[in-house]
């Protein structure tokens, strides 16, 4: 079963460097997960087969802890007395029969003192004797932690003087529920009656709702006290199969702890459903303030259309040419356009720097409040829409050209440009029937009159000719220049036609850009499901009551306890029973 949390462990970083990657998580979050303890009781014995059970004796300076080993293995295991305080190692008292070369591949052994015996009651225990948790030494406490995820059950030893000390409760509520624990108030010659409950109200406040708590004399002898019930019990916890089950427990709490870290770092991602609501609250927003912008950049449409037709263009000339915007004679090329203000053509002085950054500046204010409002990171936010701003920095300018070129090669409305046309003909048309027709008359009487003097034309017929030739001439012309296209109401339209064809793209690509940053936060959202769906939920209930009484059920919300046990443990001293 370890090999699943180490397995699982792999996953989760994994599933943290992808995040971090994406920028979902910030840098060193994925350090987070390094911190999680992986390693068991089982793993100083190579993970599988029959082992020992791992007990350590823990406790504060001055309670006893060497004098109660040595109790425990009748003999002189242990450095007692005043060389305690500033030893800096840890006891190991193991059979010989028992395996401890792994131990050098975990653990610093520059620091360990292993003392060898042939005690078979202890045959199937590897005792730990822990430094002080609160000497002088400041190693000692980084030492005690790094040893403790290998225990399976840790001896708390207090004594009636200091069973309330503040440093070893925050490290019982730190790795609680990884250890079976059994407490023992040690020195209880010295000891009454009443700190013993005082203690056990303490340990259930803790998480332990039946604490098992012995009572051991200082002295090898030793008075009336509760020292061979703590060696039937010891000695209970060798049996296999309640190891086993310590093992699987274990594994259990360290898959458990592994989880809320990584669970942790899951809810830093943001509100999945807020997220998933942005495409929409997306398109709320850019309503409200395309229409904003479209009020504020409409004031210049008029004036860059008329400085696109200021100077018309040459007979003969094509306006688009002209003005830079159709192909030239030789190349088929857009040449440049004549000079506009700013030096910019029509479409590019319409979205200008100043207008790209208000829509830049509109999309920033977007992601900022999205990050704001805990729906994700605002470095994610950024770095989904860096394409799409860079997009839209160069598309938008280029739709608002393409959109002045096509009105402008295609001024007013069709039916206009079909009555432009067709005057136009007619203006050649009818000056000519009316020349044909006063030609034909004019000759008609020419002929007439070689016979008929009368027959001649006479000035009213030049009159009315003429009248009649000015008339067939400047009527379809004076209706063509009527109904001539206006270029700068076409450029105007092309403007307009432009500006909304690049208010439409912005909301478009964005939407495209947070449609794919949904898509992205749910894969990160089913990788973590699935990461954790084949984890199990309870811990193994095979185990006797008496044993159960030495575990918590579940980890304890330790900033809570923590804060409790500290105020109990910093109370009055007039508070606590005195021998």
């Amino acid at each position: 079963m370890s090999d699943f949390l180490t397995s699982l462990h792999a996953a989760a970083t994994d599933w943290a460097t992808r995040a971090s990657a994406g920028g979902w998580l910030p840098e060193g979050a994925v350090g987070e997960l390094g911190g999680a303890v992986l390693a068991t009781p089982g793993t100083l014995f190579g993970g599988g087969g029959e082992r020992p059970l791992v007990a350590a004796l823990f406790g504060g300076t001055g309670v006893g802890k060497s004098t109660l080993m040595n109790r425990l293995a009748r003999e002189s295991v242990a450095r007692a007395s005043a060389e305690r305080p500033t030893s800096r190692e840890v006891t190991v008292y193991v059979h010989r029969a028992v395996s401890v070369e792994r131990l050098a591949e975990t653990l610093p052994m520059e620091r360990v003192r292993t003392t060898l015996h042939a005690n078979d009651d202890w045959r199937d225990v590897l005792w730990l004797d822990m430094p002080d948790i609160d000497s002088v030494e400041a190693g000692n406490r980084e030492l005690v932690t790094r040893w403790l995820p290998y225990v399976d059950a840790l001896l708390y030893v207090v004594s009636p003087e200091r069973y309330r000390d503040d440093e070893g409760w925050r490290l019982l509520l730190e790795h609680g529920a990884n250890h079976a624990w059994l407490f023992v108030v040690n020195h209880w010659d010295r000891g009454d009656e009443r700190q013993v409950e005082d203690f056990r109200a303490l340990l259930v406040a803790a998480g332990l709702e039946a604490p098992l708590i012995f009572r051991t004399d200082s002295g090898p002898e030793g008075a009336e006290d509760d020292f061979a019930e703590l060696e039937r019990t010891l000695a209970e916890l060798t049996d296999r199969r309640l190891i086993e089950h310590l093992e699987s427990r274990g594994v259990l709490q360290r898959l458990r702890a592994l989880r809320a870290r990584s669970e942790a770092l899951h809810a830093r991602l943001g509100d999945g459903g807020a997220l998933a609501a942005l495409p929409e609250r997306w398109e709320e927003d850019w309503t409200r303030e395309s229409a904003a912008l479209e009020e504020a950049l409409g004031w210049r449409i008029d004036s860059l259309a008329g400085a696109l037709v200021a100077r018309e263009p040459r007979p003969g000339n094509d306006p688009l040419r002209r003005l830079g915007l159709g192909p030239s004679a030789k190349e088929g090329a857009v040449e440049s356009a004549p000079a506009l203000p700013g030096s910019v053509t029509g479409g590019a002085a319409l979205l200008d720097e100043d207008a790209l950054g208000r829509i830049d500046g509109v999309l920033e204010r977007f992601v900022q409040r999205a990050a704001d409002a805990g729906t994700l990171p605002l470095a994610v936010a950024r770095r989904a829409l860096a394409p799409a701003r860079a997009t839209l920095r160069e598309r938008l300018p280029r739709l608002a050209e393409d959109a002045l070129r096509r009105s402008l090669a295609t001024p007013g409305t069709r039916w206009r440009r079909a009555a432009h046309r067709l005057f136009g003909a007619l203006a050649a048309l009818l000056p000519l029937a009316a020349m044909l027709w006063i030609g034909w008359r004019v000759l008609d009487a020419f002929r007439d009159g070689a016979t008929n003097p009368a027959a001649y034309l006479g000035s009213d017929f030049a009159i009315n000719g003429a009248l009649l030739l000015a008339l067939a001439w400047l009527l379809p012309l004076f209706l063509r220049w009527k109904l001539r296209p206006s270029r700068k109401q076409a450029a105007a339209r092309g403007l307009e036609a432009g500006l909304e064809r690049a208010l439409e793209e912005v909301r478009l690509v964005v939407d495209e850009a947070l449609t794919a940053l949904v898509a992205e936060r749910r894969a990160l959202d089913a990788a973590q499901t699935a990461l954790w769906s084949a984890t199990p939920e309870t811990a193994d209930d095979r185990l006797p009551e008496r044993v159960r009484r030495m575990l918590f059920d579940a980890p304890p919300d330790s900033a809570q306890r923590i804060a409790g046990v500290r105020a109990s443990t910093q109370s009055s001293t007039d508070a606590t029973p005195v021998s």
